[in-house]
C-alpha cells in the first residue's frame, strides 16, 4: 500500500526544489558570478476553473485520437508508399 508523504518528509526526498529554504541555505548552491542571489519570487497561479480543465483535456484527447488514427492509416499504407520509392532507387 502507499502512503501519504509529509511536507516535512518530502524535503529530504527532494531538497533541492527552487523555493524549498532549506535548499537555499546549503552552501553548496551558492550562484555563479554575477548571477542574484535569489530566484525571482513568482505569485502563486490563479487555479483553473472547471471549463478550462474540460477544454485542456478535450484537447489532449483530441490529440491521442488523431494520432491512433493517424497511425492505423498510415501503418498499412507504408508499404505501398515505399515500394514504388525504392523501384525507383533500384533502376536509377
Amino acid at each position: 500500500m502507499t502512503r501519504q508523504i509529509a511536507p516535512d518528509d518530502a524535503h529530504s526526498i527532494a531538497p533541492d526544489i527552487v523555493g524549498d529554504v532549506r535548499a537555499q541555505g546549503r552552501s553548496d548552491a551558492r550562484p555563479a558570478p554575477g548571477e542574484p542571489d535569489r530566484l525571482p519570487q513568482h505569485a502563486p497561479a490563479a487555479p483553473l476553473d472547471h471549463a478550462t480543465i474540460r477544454a485542456i483535456v478535450a484537447g489532449i484527447m483530441l490529440a491521442m485520437f488523431l494520432s491512433a488514427l493517424e497511425q492505423t492509416i498510415v501503418a498499412p499504407a507504408l508499404p505501398a508508399i515505399v515500394m514504388p520509392i525504392s523501384s525507383a532507387r533500384c533502376s536509377a
